[in-house]
C-alpha cells in the first residue's frame, strides 16, 4: 500500500470509510488552523514521515492543499484522508499554515491509528504566538547596552559608520555571518549608525537563496518565479538547503507523462507546486513556449519549457490556477 494525501475537505463532511461493508482504507487527520494575523489560511502544507518498528518508512510525503473557502473550517477543522504505508506505527507530521508572506507550522511526533479512525492534529503545537511570519528580523548592532554581551547568528549586509568621543572613525562594508560572541565595555561612547541592509534571505532574484539564513525551521519554499523551474528549499538548521525529495512521484499523477520523474518546482516562495519531467526528459515541440495549459484533474496545467545544455526540455505542473505575468505562466494556490 502506498501512502497517499487526499482531498481537504470540511470537517463536517461524512467519511465513508466503512460504508456497505468496506474495508476503510484512510486516516482521517483533523486538522485544526493555527492563528494568522493575516486572516483565514489561504493554503496548507503537510510533511509526513512514517516510522514502524525498524525505523523511517520511505520519503517523507509532502503536498499543498489550496484553501480557496474559509467554510472547510465550519467545524473548526479541515479533514485529510492520509492512507500510510502497511508497517506504519508513528508519524512526524509537519503542518504549516499559510496566508500570503505569513505561514505559521505545527509540529507533532503521533502514533499512527488504524485504518478508518481519526488522528486529530490540533492547535496546541503551533509554533510561536499569532503573528509569526516567514520575514526574518535582524539585530541592530549598536543595542548593546555597556557591560553587555551578545551573540547573534544573523546575517547583515551594509555600510555603518561608527564615531567616539576620542573622533577616530572607521567606516566598514560588512557581509557576514557571525556566530561568536561581543562584548561592550563599559565605557562610554556615542554610535551614530548608518545603514543600507539587504535582507540576505533574499537572493538577487528577489527571493531565498541556497546557503541563506531562513526565518522557519523546517519550512519549505520555491526559488522560482514566472516561468521559472526552481529548486524547493528547505530550512535545515537555520539554513536554506535544496531540498526536491519533499516533492514525490505521487505529485506527478495527472502531468499526463508515462514515466514521470520529480523536477523541481513551480511558483513563488510558499506558493508553489511540485514539477515534473518525463523520463527519460522530452523536449518541447518546435515553436512551443512556456504557457498556462489546459485544465486537468483539480487544476491546471502550467508548462514550461527551460533550455538545458543546448536542449529545451518540457516540465510540467499541475497547480490550482495558472494566470500570465510578462507573458510568463505562474503557479497560483487560488
Amino acid at each position: 500500500m502506498h501512502s497517499r494525501l487526499l482531498r481537504l475537505v470540511g470537517g463536517s463532511t461524512v467519511w465513508m470509510l466503512g460504508a456497505c461493508g468496506a474495508k476503510p482504507t484512510e486516516v482521517e487527520l483533523q486538522l485544526f488552523p493555527c492563528d494568522l494575523v493575516s486572516g483565514a489560511p489561504t493554503s496548507v502544507s503537510l510533511q509526513i514521515q512514517n516510522y514502524g518498528a525498524d525505523g523511517a518508512i520511505g520519503e517523507p510525503l509532502s503536498k499543498t492543499f489550496p484553501i480557496a473557502d474559509p467554510g472547510v473550517f465550519d467545524d473548526g477543522f479541515a479533514t485529510v484522508g492520509f492512507t500510510p504505508p502497511a508497517g506504519t506505527l508513528s508519524a512526524d507530521i509537519t503542518v504549516t499554515w499559510i496566508a500570503g508572506d505569513e505561514m505559521v507550522q505545527a509540529i507533532y511526533n503521533e502514533p499512527v491509528p488504524p485504518l478508518g479512525e481519526v488522528m486529530a492534529l490540533g492547535k496546541d503545537e503551533c509554533e510561536g504566538a499569532p503573528g509569526t511570519t516567514s520575514t526574518p528580523t535582524t539585530m541592530d548592532p549598536t543595542t548593546a547596552g555597556p557591560g553587555t554581551s551578545e551573540s547573534s547568528t544573523s546575517t547583515e549586509s551594509g555600510t555603518t559608520t561608527t564615531t567616539d568621543p576620542t573622533e577616530t572613525t572607521s567606516t566598514s562594508t560588512t557581509e557576514t555571518t557571525s556566530t561568536s560572541s561581543s562584548t561592550t565595555d563599559e565605557t562610554t561612547t556615542t554610535t551614530t549608525s548608518t545603514t543600507d541592509t539587504t535582507d540576505t534571505t533574499m537572493g538577487t532574484s528577489g527571493g531565498p537563496m541556497e546557503g541563506d539564513d531562513c526565518p522557519l525551521e523546517n519550512s519549505a519554499v520555491c526559488d522560482a518565479g514566472p516561468g521559472v523551474l526552481g529548486k524547493v528549499l528547505h530550512c535545515q538548521m537555520g539554513k536554506w538547503v535544496v531540498n526536491n525529495s519533499l516533492c514525490s512521484a505521487d505529485s506527478c499523477g495527472e502531468t499526463g507523462f508515462a514515466n514521470p520523474q520529480v523536477a523541481g518546482c513551480v511558483g513563488t516562495l510558499q506558493a508553489w507546486y511540485c514539477a515534473c519531467a518525463d523520463t527519460p526528459k522530452s523536449e518541447c515541440s518546435m515553436g512551443m513556449e512556456s504557457q498556462c495549459g489546459e485544465p486537468t484533474g483539480d487544476g491546471v496545467k502550467v508548462e514550461l519549457c527551460i533550455e538545458d545544455a543546448g536542449q529545451t526540455y518540457y516540465y510540467v505542473s499541475v497547480c490550482p490556477n495558472c494566470e500570465e505575468v510578462d507573458g510568463e505562466p505562474l503557479c497560483l494556490l487560488r
